[in-house]
This record gives structure tokens, C-alpha cells and sequence, in this order.
């Protein structure tokens, strides 16, 4: 077991959870940065969009989340030996009671001393795992049994295998990832045989079997994998923008003429998955990030072909740019001469201000992140044309933007090849502003109707464009809007046909959802949606569904804390009996403080329904066990202090504390 997935069962435990609160958890990359890891803190505690906030205000909302708390933080992957960036990181943990504490996971027993805040605790060194464990996960992912003893002649070259992958839980991961399926004695004999056991250990100690892994890939999964070396260190990625990137690049290569380019580049995504190059984010389970070691067997493969320019920035890559570089991430200060570059991803550089004069030489640069990067203050006039731009496009700062006829030259409705577009404008705009502009600049800004993906955030106007109030986007499959504090009615999104991901949040103004949500006289409205997610709708107070979900499995509310669904009334009571899907899997409600009561169609009409969560909802007072279907496998109630808890028997238990049931 490894230090993260320790600490993660430490995390997750129920009586740590009981014992602590509140929690967080940070990773902390290589290059420790107090404003990052004070941010990533507070958003794991809040769940807010910290993104340009300086230090002085991160740490005061810090200092308040935890004044007079026994809290629980974990800083995963610590590098950074610095005792003073180390005490300044610190500063808000003071405001906790007694008794609160700070799990840090490092490789580097030096770290582990000077973050010691006490005398009285000692590192706990993870030991790796022993031969005869090794042996056994082997047996259990090669063969399918937890011996050997149907295929005695394998078990020598096991031992062997195992005594050399060095204790590492990530190396025997890989090794059961290569052996999978692998029955015959030749092929354990070559794996053993190998001449890449004798290749020198590059770097940061690359283990041999890692190597091996990497050999046994076919030629396309290899292609793909050497491209991953741009992605930076613990870097959560999409699934899908990985896929894009590929995309983009062209290294996906048609192998059946009736599968797309998209179909193949995620089962080959998959591919690398299941033998353990990727891994399941912690923090978020829609994102994927990859292990260092794992990261860096990736730059060695790529070799000269790909470049992470962060690690000259952070001064831990004594190697220089080649000319031969074709893909790169963030920006360094020695890149004048490269033209080649096809990718460079500047996500969540905040400090960058200006690209350099000679970023027009780019010449075959075909796809663009700079996304997060805030204090951009604009493109250099080379590439504003823009003329072949695919995939994704992100503009923010939209402000900005004082002629509507800029907006209309980006002529965005002709660019075909977009998938998706986010218009953004920035979160710290003076209220007392005029922002009534912001409609017409949106207006100019009508993307084509093949668009597949649309995020709006932190428009300032009470209504939105006509094509977005009459939408005729057939192709949408995911649409965010977010922050839109003044608008105070919905889009009929309900008539987008192919729609599958609904995000909510931030509509500060929105009193009532009804008909026009689901668009008026639309015979068939949210027929693929299968994600519907509401968030921080301050005012929201009336839902009123009108046509049913017939796809939806996975419904969260958070944050609305004016919600009210009253099943005293007979006519709403029959409507969402009505409405209500019969094929939800996952129901999340999170601090709903005026919700009263759950509709009995929720629990009675679901034969799907796995995994319910409600916290901190005062307002309900009574949960009917007898009202929960058979295929439920986890309910959560936490923090609902006037819960009654009634079972079959009419027995009641009182939850205001955390409880899991089933």
C-alpha cells in the first residue's frame, strides 16, 4: 500500500470522519506554492472558485472556516524543504482547537523533520510489500487464483519477478498489468529474460518493471503514452481532453472503418487505464492524473519529441529544450528557436501576463490551453485570425471586450470544427458597473449549431442572448451555466435533444423553476439527459416539474438553501409522483436548509436507485426506511439535526451526526 492510498483509508474513515471537522486534502506538486496549496485547501472546505485571489485573502477565509474547530488536513506529496514557506503555510491551522492535525505524505524524510510541529510524533516509514504478498497479487491478476499451485512450472520466474520489483506497490501494479492473461511459460520466461531489466535506473529512479511495462505496449498505446509526458505533475486531467489532444494531433489511426476517431481514442484511454498508467483522481472521480514515477517513464520514451518547460521554471530539469520538440507544457524562458511546437498547454499559469513577441513563429501550433491563466492580458496580433482552430475554445476576461463589434469578428458561428466553447467574464467586476453591454457581446458571439459543449460563467445581464432563449443546438451533449447572478429565469434547455450533462450553478437570482425550464408545448424535453447538478441558487425556492427525466441517474442540489418541496399538498405530492425518474442511480442533497420532505416517488417508483446522500438539511424531519428500494446499497444522512430516523417497526433514531446506513 502506498503512502496517498493510506492516507486516503485514514481520510475516509468513519471515525476519523466523527472525530474531525472539518476536513480537507491537498495535493502539493513539486513546485510548492503557499497561494496553491492555501487555495486548494479552501476549496476542499468550501467548494468556492478561489481563482485570483491573493494570499492575505485566501488565509483570512482560511482562518474563518477553521476558527474554534478540531479539523483534519492532509498535504499529499510534499517535496519542499523551505521551513519558511512551510511556517507560512501554517498560519491559518492556528485558529483550530486542541487536538486538530496535519497529515503530510512525503518520499523525503527531510521534509517529514521540518514540518514536525511536535516533539511527541515520528514519521511513520510505509515498509513495501514482501516477496510473498508480490507472489500472490501476481497469482491473482496473471492466473486468477491467489497461488501456484495449477501452474507450478510459473512459480520460480513468480519468486523471481517479485524479489526484483523492489517493494514498490506501484511496480507490482504494473508488473500484474503486463503478466495479465499471460498463462504460458514462454511468455513469463520472457518477461524475465528481458534485456530491459539491465537499462539504468533514469532520473527519479525509474523502476526496470515500469520499463517493461512500457514495452509490452502496443506501437499506438505507446505513441499515445509518450505524449503524456507533457502532461505536468498531478495534473488532473478529463478523460476527454486527453482523447482530444490525441485528436488534435493525429495519433489516433483508423483501425475499423465503422468505429470513430473519438470511439478508438477512448477505448485505447481504457487501455492504458487498465494497466495502470493512469489513476482515478482522489478528488474528483470524472478526472484522472498520473504517478510520478509513471510520469516520468513517460519523458524518457518521448525523449527529445516533448518538453515540460515547469521544470525549468521550478529548477528541476538540468536538460535544455530540444529543436526537435513538438508538444511542450507551460512556459519557460527558452523556447525563442522552437517552431515545431503542435501543443502547449498554459493551464493555471496566473502570473503569466504577456506571450512572447515571437510566439507568432509557432508556425504548426494547433492546439492552445490557457485556461486559469488570468493575468493574460491578451493574444499576440499573429494568431488573433485564428483561422483553423478545432476542439475547444475558451474566452475569459470578456469585460473587456468594449466594441460589439470585436465580438462579431471572431465570427465564431463559421468555425465548424469547434466542440466547445466557454464564454467567461472575470469574478471580481464592481457591482456598481453597468454590464447591460454584456448581452450584445454575447449576442455577436453565436456559435455554430454543431456545438457539442457550452459553458457560460459570470455573465452579468438579467436575460441571455436570443439564440441561447431559442436554442437549436440538436448536437449539445453538455451545457455549464454558472454564476449568472442576475439572470432570473432558465433557457428551455429542455429541448435540446442530445443533452446529457445539465450543470446549474451560481444563479443567485432564479426564484422559480417551472414549464419554461422544459420549454412550453415540447413533447419529448431532457430526453437524454442522464446528469442534472444544482448549486448555489440562493433564492431558488419553487420546483415545479413539469415532464419527466426519463434518462436521468445522477441528481445533486447543493447549496439552495431556500428549496422547499412540500408534500402536505396533494396536487404537487401527485405531480412529482408523476415526473420523478424511474431510472436514478444517485441522489446527492447537500445544505438545503429549508427543504422539508422527500418526494416518496424519489425512493418508491426507482427499481435503479444505488446511493443516496443528504447533509445538512435541518428542515427535514422524517426518513421512512420502508420507503427505500431494494437495490439500495449506500444512504448517507449527515449533520440533518431534526432527523428522525423511522424503521419498519416504527422505531425512531434520532441523526444529527453522520450516519451511513446499508
Amino acid at each position: 500500500m502506498g503512502k496517498t492510498t493510506l492516507a486516503q483509508l485514514v481520510y475516509n474513515d468513519e471515525k476519523v470522519q466523527e472525530f474531525f471537522k472539518p476536513q480537507a486534502w491537498a495535493h502539493v506538486s513539486q513546485v510548492f506554492d503557499v497561494v496553491g496549496v492555501t487555495k486548494a485547501i479552501l476549496q476542499s472546505l468550501t467548494f468556492e472558485n478561489c481563482d485570483g485571489k491573493d494570499l492575505t485573502w485566501l488565509q483570512n477565509k482560511l482562518k474563518k472556516e477553521l476558527k474554534g474547530k478540531k479539523f483534519l488536513v492532509v498535504l499529499d506529496n510534499i517535496w519542499n524543504k523551505n521551513y519558511q514557506d512551510w511556517t507560512l503555510l501554517c498560519v491559518p491551522f492556528e485558529e483550530g482547537v486542541s487536538g486538530s492535525a496535519i497529515v503530510i505524505t512525503t518520499r523525503n524524510n527531510e521534509v517529514a523533520l521540518k514540518t514536525r510541529t511536535t516533539n511527541i510524533l515520528d514519521a511513520f516509514p510505509l515498509n513495501g510489500l514482501s516477496n510473498d504478498s508480490c507472489l500472490s497479487i501476481l497469482a491473482h491478476h496473471a492466473l486468477g487464483t491467489t497461488d501456484f499451485i495449477a501452474h507450478l512450472n510459473l512459480k520460480d520466474i513468480g519468486q523471481e519477478l517479485a524479489r526484483r520489483r523492489k517493494s514498490s506497490p506501484l511496480v507490482a501494479k504494473v508488473l500484474r498489468g503486463v503478466l495479465h492473461n499471460k498463462v504460458h511459460l514462454h511468455e513469463w520466461e520472457e518477461v524475465l529474460n528481458s534485456n530491459l531489466w539491465d537499462i539504468a535506473e533514469v532520473e527519479n529512479e525509474i523502476a526496470q518493471p515500469l520499463m517493461l511495462s512500457c514495452h509490452d505496449l502496443p506501437s499506438n498505446l505507446k505513441r499515445y503514452f509518450a505524449y503524456c509526458s507533457i502532461i505536468p505533475k498531478d495534473y488532473e486531467f478529463e478523460e476527454k481532453q486527453l482523447v482530444q489532444l490525441w485528436m488534435t494531433e493525429g495519433l489516433i489511426k483508423p483501425r475499423d472503418g465503422r468505429k470513430k476517431i473519438e470511439d478508438l481514442g477512448r477505448e485505447d484511454f481504457r487501455n492504458l487505464l487498465s494497466r495502470s498508467f493512469f489513476q482515478l483522481s482522489f478528488k474528483d472521480e470524472s478526472r484522472f492524473v498520473m504517478h510520478d514515477l509513471i510520469n516520468d517513464l513517460a519523458q524518457h520514451v518521448a525523449g527529445d519529441t516533448c518538453f515540460k518547460m515547469e521544470d525549468i521554471v521550478g529548477g528541476h530539469n538540468r536538460r535544455k529544450p530540444s529543436r526537435k520538440a513538438q508538444h511542450s507544457s507551460y512556459l519557460g524562458g527558452h523556447c525563442d528557436g522552437i517552431k515545431k511546437f503542435a501543443t502547449l498547454i498554459l493551464e493555471s499559469c496566473y502570473a503569466l501576463k504577456k506571450l512572447p513577441s515571437t510566439f507568432g513563429n509557432l508556425l504548426n501550433l494547433r492546439h492552445l490551453n490557457i485556461r486559469g491563466a488570468y493575468a493574460l492580458e491578451g493574444m499576440p496580433p499573429q494568431i488573433r485570425p485564428l483561422l483553423h482552430i478545432r476542439d475547444t475554445l475558451c474566452i475569459s476576461k470578456l469585460e473587456n471586450v468594449i466594441n460589439n463589434e470585436d465580438a462579431r469578428d471572431a465570427r465564431l458561428f463559421e468555425k465548424k470544427n469547434l466542440s466547445g466553447v466557454s464564454f467567461e467574464w472575470s469574478q471580481n467586476i464592481d457591482e456598481s458597473q453597468d454590464r447591460a453591454h454584456e448581452l450584445e457581446v454575447l449576442s455577436m458571439l453565436k456559435p455554430h449549431k454543431g456545438l457539442k459543449e457550452l459553458t457560460i460563467n459570470n455573465y452579468g445581464c438579467t436575460e441571455f442572448p436570443k439564440w441561447l432563449r431559442v436554442p437549436s443546438f440538436s448536437n449539445m451533449v453538455l451545457l455549464k451555466i454558472e454564476s449568472c447572478a442576475k439572470c432570473t429565469s432558465l433557457l428551455a434547455v429542455g429541448k435540446l435533444p442530445s443533452l446529457n450533462d445539465l450543470l446549474i450553478k451560481g444563479m443567485g437570482s432564479l426564484k422559480n423553476i417551472g414549464c419554461e425550464f422544459y420549454g412550453e408545448y415540447y413533447s419529448q424535453p431532457f430526453r437524454s439527459l442522464e446528469t442534472l447538478h444544482f448549486e448555489d441558487m440562493q433564492k431558488w425556492e419553487n420546483w415545479i416539474p413539469c415532464e419527466e427525466f426519463p434518462k436521468l441517474c445522477k441528481l445533486s442540489i447543493k447549496r439552495c438553501p431556500k428549496l422547499m418541496v412540500s408534500l402536505e399538498e396533494k396536487e404537487v405530492e401527485e405531480q412529482l409522483q408523476l415526473s420523478l425518474p424511474s431510472k436514478l442511480r444517485k441522489i446527492t442533497i447537500f445544505n438545503c436548509k429549508s427543504l422539508e420532505s422527500l418526494p416518496k416517488a424519489m425512493m418508491n417508483n426507482n427499481i435503479h436507485l444505488e446511493e443516496v446522500y443528504i447533509s445538512f438539511c435541518n428542515s427535514l424531519t422524517h426518513f421512512a426506511i420502508g420507503q427505500l428500494p431494494p437495490t439500495l446499497k449506500r444512504l448517507t444522512i449527515e449533520g440533518c439535526n431534526n432527523m428522525q430516523i423511522l424503521g419498519d417497526g416504527d422505531d425512531i433514531n434520532k441523526c444529527g451526526s453522520s450516519k451511513s446506513l446499508l
